[in-house]
């Protein structure tokens, strides 16, 4: 009988130890997700780093027209091949950790050119200037958001946006004609579809 209450005994211990080496196995994990997620592919003007992020195996994030500051406690993780640029006249405050992959990570000074995309029958990544490649398109200033303006209603020029990216061709989806002062094939002002383009030197 005591054998038999000991072995139930070291198994519940055992059932015990299992459940928590489970259960921080889910906490590291779930913290390690937070750690890894993604930087952000572009952003405009001094921008703070304020949680943790990675820029993946051959990817990039860009930092056009201000600087960047890595927040104490914030560790920026640049992978194989992958690469960090920052425009020229512009600097990096790291207060936090980066993170450098030996296998081909860079931390690069390239210039940039913001093209606008309108009605163009063309992607962001043919309106690029010859030596530049698209990473971003965006219909705020900088070409960052991944969102592009279409006009919902040619003859009222109502405007809304939608998600897309480099390869999203910008056509002129309204025929020819005037309302109110404006050709039909305007929205807000500009010609649809319209969008930024953000090219970065190669």
């Amino acid at each position: 009988m005591k054998t038999k209450n000991k072995i139930s005994k070291n198994y519940q211990k055992l059932e015990i130890f299992v459940l928590a080496i489970f259960s921080l196995s889910f906490v590291f994990f779930a913290y390690s997700k937070v750690l890894a997620d993604d930087c952000p592919v572009s952003e405009g003007g001094n921008y703070t780093l304020s949680s943790s992020c990675t820029i993946p195996s051959g990817g990039s994030m860009n930092i056009v027209d201000g600087d960047l500051t890595v927040d104490s406690g914030v560790t920026l993780t640049i992978s194989d091949n992958a690469r960090l640029t920052i425009t020229p006249g512009h600097s990096i405050y790291v207060k936090g950790t980066i993170s450098l992959s030996t296998s081909g990570a860079k931390i690069v000074k390239k210039k940039n050119d913001i093209i606008l995309n309108s009605a163009s029958g063309s992607d962001c990544s043919d309106k690029c200037p010859s030596g530049y490649s698209c990473v971003s398109i965006g219909q705020d200033s900088y070409g960052t958001d991944n969102y592009y303006w279409v006009s919902t209603d040619c003859s009222g020029g109502s405007c809304e946006y939608k998600n897309g990216d480099c390869s999203t061709v910008m056509t002129d989806q309204c025929g020819p004609g005037t309302d109110g002062g404006y050709d039909d094939n305007y929205c807000c002002d500009i010609e649809v579809y319209w969008t930024r383009c953000l090219c970065i030197e190669n």
